[in-house]
């Protein structure tokens, strides 16, 4: 697994690596997509603020849901079979992978290109498989495609 060295997050106090309510438990809001450590929740993204790396979506169910991109978020490769032409979110995930690969190369922080990333990623309204900890931390962040509509 690849994680991110995040030197700009503004995130005040130290995320957790793990979880402080137990898999499947809410955390953090009323929100039925607040489903705690170990539960990834797809959301399509719908915003993105790049002073505070904060995300928000919307799940399959229509829940409104707002998590924090940190600097122990775990970015994982999106699988790049799964999207099928014309998807606009194609050439950002293909991209996010190429970013998540060189962290081991170069190292990454999370300057410019991850918040034009995710910024991109959010005005696209893309999806993302989000796993969720305390305080609406995101543990990992993976592109996913969307469903297609019915």
């Amino acid at each position: 697994m690849h994680r991110f060295v995040a030197v700009c997050s503004i995130f005040v106090g130290v995320a957790a690596l793990g979880c402080s309510s137990a898999p499947g438990e809410k955390v953090g809001s009323t929100s039925s997509a607040q489903t705690g450590c170990g539960s990834p929740t797809v959301v399509t993204l719908t915003g993105f603020n790049s002073r505070t790396f904060m995300l928000r979506g919307v799940t399959a169910d229509g829940a409104e849901l707002a998590f924090q991109y940190t600097t122990d978020t775990i970015g994982l490769p999106a699988d790049l079979g799964t999207y099928t032409p014309p998807d606009p979110c194609f050439a950002q995930a293909t991209a996010w992978n190429d970013q998540i690969d060189q962290i081991d190369e170069i190292g990454f922080s999370c300057s410019r290109p991850l918040a034009q990333r995710l910024q991109q990623f959010a005005r696209l309204e893309c999806a993302a498989s989000i796993t969720l900890g305390a305080e609406n931390e995101a543990l990992t962040f993976q592109p996913v495609a969307s469903a297609p509509a019915q």
